[in-house]
This record gives C-alpha cells, sequence and structure tokens, in this order.
C-alpha cells in the first residue's frame, strides 16, 4: 500500500496530460494522413481501370445489350475498384432509384473528373435515347485520352527533378513551360565531325593518356634488366692538434640483375600488356566514335525529315480533314466517332512532331558532347517556335 501511494504521488497530472493530448494529435494526423494516401492510390487505380471498364461495356452493348445488361455483365465479370462502384449503382438502382440517379451517385461519390464525364456521358445516353454504343466508344478514347494526360504529366514531373539536379536547382523548384527550339542551323559535314571527336572527345583524351603512362611504365620496366652502376662520393673532417684532418671516400657499387627472366622479365612482359591492353581500349573507343558520329548525324537528318513531314503536310492535312468532319457533324453527314478520330489523329502528329523535335535536340546535344564543341549558335538553337509547350 505504501508502495502504490508512492508511486500516485509521484505521477504529475499536467506532464501526462500534455504527453496524452500530443500522442493522440500524432495518432490523428497520421492516421489522416494514411487515409490521404490510399484514397489517392484508390483513384489511380481506378483511372487505370476506367478505360478497360470503357471497352467492355462498348463491346457488350454491341452485342445486343441494354445499359443495364452491360453493368451486369461487367461487374460480374470484371474486379477492381471501378467494378465495385459500378456494383454499388446497380444495387441502387435495383433498390427503387432510377439507373440515371444510380449513376449520378457514382459520380458524386468519387469526385474524379474523368469519371464523372464518363459517368455522365452514359446517364445521359441512357435519358436521351442515345445510341450508347457509340457514347460508350467515345467515352473509351476520352478515358485513353485522360490516362495518357496523367501519363504525360507524371513524366514531365520526372524529367523537371531531373532537370533541376543536372543545374543544381532545388529539387521541388517549378520548370516553366518548355518552348520549341528551331535548330535551324546546318552541322558541319560528317568528316569534320568526325575529326572534331576524334581530336576532343574526353573518353579519347584520357585513353590516350592512359597509352602514354603504359608507354612510360614498359619502357620503365625494361630498364630494370640492365646493370645499376651506383657511384658515391662522401667528405669528412675532424679537428687535431696539429690541424685539421680532411677525409675523402669514394665508392663504387654494381647491382647485377641475377634474376632478370623470372622477375624483370615478368614486370617487363606485365608491362608491356598493360600498354597494349590501352592501345587496344584506345581503337576500340575510336570505333566506337566512328559508328557513333555518323549514327548521330543520320539521326539528326532523320529527325530534320520527320519534323519537316509532319509540320508541312501531315499536321495541315490533318488539321484539315478535322475541319472537314466538324463542319459535317454539324450538319449531321458524320458520326461523333469519325469527328473524335479524326481530333485525335491531331493529337498523335502533333506528339510526333514534339517527339522528333527532342529527337533532334537529343542528338545534337551528344554530338556536341562527343566532339566538345558547340556546333550550333545561340541563334540557331535558342529559338523558340509557338506551340512548344503544348
Amino acid at each position: 500500500m505504501r508502495v502504490v501511494a508512492a508511486l500516485d504521488g509521484s505521477i504529475r497530472p499536467l506532464p501526462f496530460l500534455v504527453l496524452s493530448v500530443v500522442l493522440l494529435a500524432t495518432g490523428v494526423l497520421g492516421r489522416d494522413q494514411w487515409l490521404t494516401r490510399e484514397v489517392v492510390r484508390r483513384e489511380a487505380r481506378m483511372m487505370v481501370e476506367l478505360p478497360t471498364v470503357a471497352e467492355l461495356l462498348a463491346l457488350a452493348v454491341a452485342a445486343g445489350e441494354g445499359a443495364v445488361g452491360a453493368l451486369e455483365r461487367v461487374t460480374r465479370q470484371s474486379s477492381g475498384e471501378l467494378a465495385k462502384e459500378l456494383g454499388r449503382a446497380l444495387a441502387d438502382a435495383r433498390a427503387g432509384a432510377s439507373l440515371v440517379q444510380a449513376l449520378d451517385g457514382l459520380s458524386t461519390r468519387t469526385g474524379l473528373p474523368a469519371l464523372a464525364r464518363f459517368v455522365d456521358g452514359v446517364a445521359v445516353a441512357v435519358e436521351r435515347g442515345t445510341p450508347l454504343a457509340d457514347v460508350l466508344r467515345a467515352q473509351v478514347e476520352l478515358a485513353r485520352m485522360a490516362e495518357e494526360l496523367v501519363r504525360m504529366d507524371a513524366m514531365r514531373s520526372s524529367a523537371a527533378t531531373r532537370l533541376n539536379a543536372i543545374v543544381d536547382n532545388p529539387v521541388d523548384r517549378t520548370v516553366p513551360p518548355p518552348m520549341e527550339p528551331r535548330w535551324e542551323g546546318e552541322l558541319p559535314p560528317t568528316d569534320s565531325l568526325l575529326a572534331l571527336a576524334l581530336a576532343r572527345r574526353p573518353m579519347l583524351l584520357a585513353g590516350a593518356a592512359t597509352v602514354s603512362a603504359a608507354g612510360a611504365g614498359e619502357r620503365l620496366a625494361g630498364r630494370e634488366i640492365w646493370p645499376d652502376l651506383e657511384v658515391g662520393l662522401q667528405y669528412g673532417w675532424r679537428p687535431m692538434d696539429d690541424g685539421t684532418e680532411h677525409m675523402v671516400s669514394v665508392m663504387l657499387g654494381l647491382r647485377l640483375p641475377i634474376w632478370a627472366g623470372s622477375r624483370q622479365g615478368s614486370m617487363r612482359r606485365e608491362a608491356t600488356a598493360m600498354r597494349e591492353m590501352a592501345t587496344a581500349d584506345l581503337q576500340a573507343m575510336e570505333a566506337e566514335t566512328r559508328g557513333r558520329v555518323s549514327e548521330l548525324v543520320a539521326a539528326v537528318a532523320r529527325a530534320r525529315r520527320l519534323r519537316t513531314l509532319y509540320r508541312r503536310t501531315v499536321l495541315p492535312q490533318a488539321e484539315a480533314t478535322f475541319s472537314s468532319a466538324l463542319a459535317a457533324y454539324r450538319v449531321g453527314g458524320v458520326d461523333f466517332m469519325t469527328l473524335l478520330d479524326a481530333q485525335m489523329n491531331v493529337n498523335r502528329y502533333h506528339q510526333a512532331a514534339i517527339a522528333a523535335t527532342a529527337e533532334l535536340g537529343q542528338a545534337i546535344a551528344e554530338l556536341e558532347m562527343m566532339t566538345a564543341t558547340p556546333l550550333l549558335t545561340e541563334h540557331d538553337a535558342a529559338g523558340a517556335v509557338p506551340g512548344g509547350a503544348r
């Protein structure tokens, strides 16, 4: 009893209360962060599942199923977060709500813009009697576009982080939208590029220095088999009663390599092998440099041709096709899928043109790295054309 009373008397209520509040707040914040991460992961899984689910619904409707039948088939044969939400919407519809109301509830629960657009499209098609197969096919394309945008945004974030690391900026610094450079200048001839690369490429310079050092080591090892003659001269003096006594000593030594074949010979052979290996490495690097420079010159020419083809031929034709499809759609001449396909082609060709420009810049940058020489002037490379940040 005295021990318990002593312990009770040693506990101070205020620090204990503060510690309890701190632990409670930490637990609440940790739980909130965990729930937030789980919500984000769930939404990401639903975005990944959306194109597949939409395509399955389109196939079911095209096979003759109604809206409810297609939803039932997809939820029965699929698994995942989106299939569970569709099953919940079907359960609401069976409980007395209309299908449109059940789909609106799904859109409200998830809060994803892409999923909300998909659900709204299906609900409008069911409510107004629009052909559901066409709507679903359009929604499939829109879902794929949304997925592609998410993927491209992730790629941009990763590239921005790498760029900040290269230029020694904080990793969270905002990178401005990129501008598409012109890259209009002409490169030097291939022979000139090869000569520059062979003369200035840092890796080749390091290889040549290694060969030179290995040759010096081989020459030094070759001298070990010769006798070493040592000559020494020493002078001394000491005071004497009758004056100073001077002493001069001359030393002559000769060191003969008696075991030259097993010792100095092995050292010389090892040094020769090191020099030959360094020479072979340098020759291999020179051959790789010649091949890589030729590949990069071809890559520059190919990227320029592709960029010109997309800008001057393919893109104008695709945009004209879209304008024609839009005009025909407004008067009922074509269906919505034709219009959407035309717009998707324009987007794909824009991406291909930008990819060709990126390939061109990458090839030129690698050529400049190999030759250690700026190949384009600032005027040729730094100018930007509108539309680089699409």
